[in-house]
């Protein structure tokens, strides 16, 4: 197509605009797809290490401040820390609900558990920031955010 804009002329080349406008297209997914990888980099960095090294002692506090003799005397030894590359795709990272790891528990806090973190307002904002969790742990003085089945060997925390 062509046309004129005073002495000048133009012309269009419609298949040339169609791969640029392509080019422009992945670029645009280019850059949304390190943006979501960039989401998971924060989540890991999130649930580092001191996190979960808080997240134990937090857990052990929790369970030996109830009034039930045998929970009482259960504790935590460890929390592996959890694999959110593995668990998450670029896409799916974004629709975040719960973390699943592995930790140490019982009475002599070398049973292995299946633990699931189930992630509040307060941790999902706070995971996509990067930033630590500490102020989305519940109150150590109640178990409503910790569901211990003992016989399954299965934990279920709730963060805020």
């Amino acid at each position: 197509m062509s046309f004129s804009v005073g002495s000048l002329q133009c012309g269009i080349d419609f298949s040339l605009l169609r791969v640029r406008v392509s080019q422009y297209a992945y670029f645009i997914n280019l850059k949304q797809t390190i943006l979501m990888i960039d989401l998971r980099a924060n989540v890991q960095e999130a649930f580092n290490m001191d996190f979960c090294a808080r997240l134990e002692y937090h857990l052990t506090k929790t369970l030996g401040s109830v009034n039930d003799n045998m929970l009482k005397y259960i504790w935590c030894d460890g929390i592996e820390i959890p694999a959110i590359y593995e668990q998450f795709t670029i896409e799916s990272i974004r629709n975040i609900r719960s973390i699943s790891t592995m930790c140490w528990m019982g009475f002599s806090g070398q049973d292995r558990y299946q633990m699931t973190i189930n992630i509040g307002p307060c941790a999902r904002r706070k995971c996509f920031e990067g930033q630590n969790l500490k102020d989305c742990l519940p109150d150590s003085s109640s178990m409503a955010w910790v569901v211990l089945d003992m016989e399954n060997f299965t934990v279920l925390l709730q963060l805020k």
